[in-house]
């Protein structure tokens, strides 16, 4: 019996495209692909990879980095050197950080993702960064 639960296991992971994401996730390993969303909203058939953009393990270094702006509560924008973009995503509504700005301590000259915060300017509150993502849009935000 146990044989052939595998073997359906087995056949269901071979036929099923998604299968390969699911098996990573379940393994533990961390991809650095993406898949691209145009400004329209829909996946393009091009993964991106974050690496090309600087972002390793939810990481990106501070050399990188040549302006921050806050879009609103929720998001910042990070203009590299060589033009490209990443857009930074907190965790949950960040008070207060849109009109007073915030600052970061870099650890090991990276601004990460993993149990990081900033802080807001003026109100001394946290917020925790939940995302490092590359930005495709045209206009500037």
């Amino acid at each position: 019996m146990q044989a052939f639960v595998v073997l359906i296991i087995t056949m269901f992971c071979l036929c099923f495209p998604f299968s390969e994401a699911l098996s990573s996730e379940l393994s533990g390993s961390h991809e650095s692909t993406r898949w691209q969303q145009s400004p329209g909203g829909e996946l393009s058939q091009n993964p991106i990879n974050l690496e090309d953009w600087g972002i390793y393990d939810g990481c990106i270094s501070s050399n990188r980095i040549q302006k921050i702006k806050v879009l609103d509560a929720h998001s910042a924008m990070l203009s590299l050197v060589d033009g490209k973009r990443v857009k930074i995503r907190f965790m949950g509504r960040c008070q207060g950080i849109k009109q007073h700005g915030f600052v970061y301590t870099a650890r090991n000259n990276m601004f990460c993702t993993h149990n990081y915060s900033v802080r807001v300017l003026n109100t001394g509150a946290h917020c925790q960064v939940e995302s490092l993502e590359p930005y495709f849009g045209s206009e500037a935000p």
